[in-house]
């Protein structure tokens, strides 16, 4: 998961190739689904985005902060996925 950015999770894909979509949508239902089973990870997750707009932490700002988290998380899912 190294060296990947929010972008891999919210990428808009021009064109029309499946190959394409489904390469960008797998980390977002990834990360969707390991949420949905781990309700440590997904309280997590919770709380922090709640802390962020708590302090309206603006979106640029979230991301900055919300990107390490979500690749250890990106990272926890590949292995429950196995």
């Amino acid at each position: 998961m190294s060296g990947r950015s929010r972008s891999s999770l919210s990428r808009q894909v021009p064109g029309d190739s499946t190959f394409t979509f489904v390469a960008t949508a797998r980390p977002t239902l990834l990360f969707r689904d390991f949420l949905r089973e781990n309700e440590r990870a997904a309280s997590s997750y919770g709380d922090m985005k709640r802390q962020m707009s708590a302090r309206n932490v603006d979106q640029e700002e979230s991301y900055r902060r919300k990107d390490p988290f979500v690749e250890i998380l990106l990272e926890a899912a590949e292995v429950w996925a196995e």
